[in-house]
């Protein structure tokens, strides 16, 4: 190759250009891109070491072969139109692909040269691989694809605007927002502010070209038919590589339907507040005329007992003065009547008494506590037979009673009635059986009093 390039040069430089030469030939050779000295014909004369082994050959083995070897779309033809159209401009770049010795091929670049020498054409190419960069060509391609799908898919309106406020990007969900297509808007300031709203919105717009971020401004914007819109307003600069501002990107989340329903909401509440208010009201009119009602069924109840124990004192005093005065005189049957009489008012006079005790225990207030119903029952039950005639045998059997949460005096009455009751109505028994027993059922107890008695 040297002796195509050395020409006749004067004696006395011919040292120093020898030299610099050498130094472009081994520039050549050791370049990182495939150079290539093709002929008119397509054979190739030279080519450096980059360009052979990226095609898995050795330099020697390269020269002499055709440039159709290693570039499969070429053939006589189109490598003659190719050069004629190139030689007309002196030089030409193309795209291509070239196949390795394995038959593998990857996409190249070429930028030929071509001149004249000696009357014969030859052309100098540069190839180099472009495989990465049309890979990340693709690569990028891909990902604007990918992005302008999650744009117009995302269920959100996303706007971009450029300097001036002129609209670059409208997606899918701000057509169905907004009402108008991007055809519409695009290159056009936002429709969706009104002309009273323009000042405020180029001082936001000023202020995030300045760097500013914003998040979930609430704005009531308009749409394409005139109605008005709540929205939450995210926007941000959107920024190059070397950090300059060239636009803004904005999200718009429509939230009327969320705005009427807190509305909507809030006016239940205030709605459900009075009523509470007006129920309070009412059940305090309520309890103090209960409280006015009781205080007249208490007044009541002690008139009532004053005057229904008057006479029981009578009757009682005369059945005293007649059995103290006459007992002797009277017949054995007219002393059975003023016994029985004496009984029916002894009768007479506890039932005053558990009328009024029942009148207070209606009116008192529930006393909630921890009550232990065996301790509770055993009072109970030695009460009632410290009161008995002990002319008989009572037989207890009580089982082991849990303890209970409630109001321990009305408790009490529960027992006393229940055990009474056994008491009374086993009277004519020599021996007496009583039985108290309880069981779990779902969340409660169940206490039973069972006895041999009548009934």
């Amino acid at each position: 190759m040297g002796d195509r390039f050395r020409f006749a040069f004067d004696s006395t430089d011919r040292k120093r250009d020898e030299r610099a030469l050498d130094i472009m030939l081994y520039g050549i050779e050791h370049a990182h891109l495939g150079i290539f000295q093709i002929a008119e014909d397509a054979t190739i004369l030279y080519v450096n070491r980059y360009g052979a082994t990226s095609l898995g050959y050795a330099p020697e083995e390269l020269t002499g072969m055709s440039l159709f070897d290693i570039d499969p779309s070429f053939d006589d033809a189109s490598f003659a139109a190719d050069r004629k159209a190139a030689r007309a401009q002196g030089a030409s770049i193309i795209t291509t692909t070239y196949r390795r010795r394995d038959g593998s091929t990857f996409p190249v670049e070429v930028t030929a040269h071509y001149f004249q020498f000696d009357g014969m054409s030859y052309s100098y190419s540069f190839v180099k691989d472009i495989g990465d960069r049309l890979e990340a060509e693709r690569a990028l391609r891909e990902n604007e694809a990918l992005q302008r799908a999650l744009i117009d898919a995302a269920p959100v309106a996303i706007v971009s605007l450029d300097r001036e406020g002129r609209v670059i990007k409208w997606n899918g969900a701000a057509e169905r927002i907004f009402g108008w297509t991007e055809e519409e808007v695009r290159g056009h300031l936002l429709p969706i502010v009104t002309p009273e709203q323009r000042e405020e919105f180029t001082a936001l717009r000023e202020r995030i070209w300045s760097g500013e971020r914003f998040s979930n401004l609430e704005l009531q914007l308009v749409r394409k038919d005139g109605s008005p819109i709540i929205v939450h307003l995210s926007t941000a600069p959107v920024r190059a590589e070397d950090g300059t501002i060239r636009g803004i990107i904005s999200v718009l989340d429509d939230i009327t339907d969320a705005k009427r329903n807190e509305m909507e909401i809030t006016r239940l509440n205030a709605e459900l507040e009075q009523r509470v208010r007006d129920r309070t009201a009412e059940l305090e009119h309520s309890n103090r005329e209960l409280e006015h009602s009781n205080e007249e069924l208490e007044a009541f109840s002690n008139s009532v007992s004053h005057d229904l124990r008057a006479p029981l004192r009578h009757i009682n005093g005369y059945i005293d003065l007649l059995q103290q005065r006459f007992a002797a005189e009277l017949p054995k049957q007219a002393q059975h009547y003023l016994d029985t009489v004496a009984e029916a008012t002894r009768e007479m006079g506890a039932l005053i008494d558990d009328l009024l005790q029942f009148s207070r225990t209606s009116r008192k207030k529930l006393q909630r506590e921890r009550v232990d119903m065996d301790a509770l029952v055993a009072e109970v039950r030695a009460d009632l037979m410290e009161a008995e005639d002990v002319g008989r045998e009572i037989r207890w059997q009580v089982d082991s009673l849990p303890v209970v949460e409630g109001d321990r005096s009305l408790l009490a009455l529960v027992w006393i009635n229940l055990l009474a009751n056994a008491l009374k109505f086993t009277g004519k028994n020599e021996v007496t059986h009583i039985t108290v027993t309880c069981r779990q059922e779902a969340r409660a107890h169940v206490f039973t009093v069972t006895d041999d008695g009548v009934g």
